[in-house]
């Protein structure tokens, strides 16, 4: 899409009769809900978090690892852990190949469960090349079979810049396929990994940018509405 079709498909945005506003002056007993964290003062239910910082310092290790701690219902670092029962967590690989994905998994799932025993086991991190035995992947999979589902061969979203400006206003297409793939799986968390992966668009027009990040929320917000139900 070019510069003026934007320009006048921003313009006919501008010109559509706008929301009602509604506005209060007063507290209700509502301001005493408890708010249905999943991680406490880290993420809630239908909240959007974005991790981000310098290349190659542990965002997807962070990401996954709160992940993993979700499907686990375990505390994730220093933020407890809420909820009667673990999450199920849909976690978008779109940053590395499934084998070292999987290695990494693996590592994670077994230092989360050695930090539950009086002597941890020693297993020598995957990214090493050391084969997990069988009883060690059965173990694994009694954690996160049917809890975590992580993506196998995709590599990119196909968010580009018409999508944007199509499914903005209609969710169709590509978006609308995500979005009815992952709430097939009715997840509670939802983790896109990594955010230069998704999209296609230009990444210092912090227009485009949000438009990318309203387009995963919907996915998100319509996966954990109709998961809830």
């Amino acid at each position: 899409m070019d510069a003026a079709t934007r320009k006048k498909t921003r313009r006919n945005r501008r010109t559509a009769p706008p929301p009602e506003l509604h506005f209060r002056n007063s507290l209700d007993e509502g301001v005493n809900k408890p708010i249905p964290w999943i991680f406490a003062n880290l993420i809630a239910e239908r909240e959007q978090m974005l991790v981000y910082g310098e290349s190659k310092i542990g965002k997807s290790q962070f990401a996954l690892q709160m992940a993993i701690a979700a499907a686990m219902g375990r505390n994730f670092l220093h933020w407890q852990y809420r909820g009667e029962q673990p999450r199920r967590v849909v976690y978008v690989n779109l940053e590395i190949d499934e084998q070292s994905f999987s290695n990494r998994l693996a590592d994670h799932v077994l230092a989360e469960l050695d930090q539950q025993r009086e002597q941890p086991e020693e297993v020598e991190s995957l990214e090493n090349a050391v084969l997990l035995r069988e009883d060690q992947i059965a173990l694994i999979n009694e954690h996160i079979k049917g809890r975590l589902f992580f993506s196998d061969g995709i590599r990119s979203m196909d968010i580009t810049e018409d999508v944007i400006y199509d499914e903005l206003r209609e969710i169709q297409g590509p978006v609308a396929n995500w979005r009815d793939q992952i709430t097939a799986l009715r997840p509670d968390l939802v983790v896109f990994d990594t955010l230069s992966k998704v999209h296609s668009v230009r990444e210092h027009d912090n227009i485009e940018i949000q438009q990318v990040l309203m387009l995963l929320r919907k996915i998100a917000t319509v996966v954990t509405q109709q998961s809830a139900a």
